[in-house]
């Protein structure tokens, strides 16, 4: 998927308009995901995890203002996050059981 898709994606899943905004969160997104799946000589997000770079993306942008937040509730509405990062439950969704390497 190149670069120019995932933006479109993300537009369309989260509303957010900005393709500056979009690519800045598109560039943090990307360093999770290759920390987390990636091995350690590896720059660029490999396709396979280009579906969770995206998800990553949308949770990130959907979250801004309310970073980290554990409860929240106002006029009947209650927001709980399971992390202040990238929850877990995003990362089994896709496979992601995090990167190993052989030690000598």
């Amino acid at each position: 998927m190149t670069n120019a898709e995932k933006i479109a994606l993300v537009k369309t899943m989260c509303g957010e308009t900005d393709d500056d905004v979009i690519s800045a969160y598109l560039f943090m997104a990307g360093k999770r995901v290759i920390a987390l799946c990636c091995p350690d000589d590896t720059t660029e997000v490999p396709e396979r995890w280009d579906a969770l770079h995206v998800d990553i993306t949308v949770y990130m942008l959907n979250k801004r203002g309310a970073e980290g937040e554990s409860s929240h509730s106002e006029n009947g509405i209650g927001r709980s996050y399971e992390s202040a990062d990238v929850p877990p439950s995003l990362l089994i969704a896709h496979g992601v059981c995090g990167k190993c390497k052989v030690v000598s």
